[in-house]
């Protein structure tokens, strides 16, 4: 069992982590923490009230907003793959294999 220390010990090296990360990392890791939180909560204190679901809902729309420049660029790079002939076409079997096209 950690003491009071040990736990301190953790806030510290947390808080440095925190402090290193960028801002959409920071959200993944309140994310994770909080799906760590909740696998060792007691059934009654896993009903999430409102205001835990708004900010959770804040946190993927921030995680999304973040990511959508990257997206577009990957989607762009598939478009000019595409022109360029560098892909080659594949569909899904009936039993869940993929073969070209």
């Amino acid at each position: 069992m950690a003491t009071n220390q040990d736990l301190a010990t953790y806030e510290r090296l947390i808080v440095n982590i925190i402090r290193s990360l960028p801002a959409e990392r920071v959200a993944q890791l309140a994310d994770f923490a909080r799906f760590l939180q909740g696998q060792s909560a007691k059934p009654a204190e896993l009903e999430a009230d409102d205001e835990d679901i708004e900010m959770d809902e804040a946190l993927w729309d921030a995680q999304f907003a973040s990511s959508e420049k990257l997206f577009a660029r990957m989607a762009d790079k598939v478009r000019q793959d595409i022109a360029a002939g560098r892909t080659t076409g594949m569909r899904l079997t009936r039993d869940g294999n993929i073969e070209p096209s």
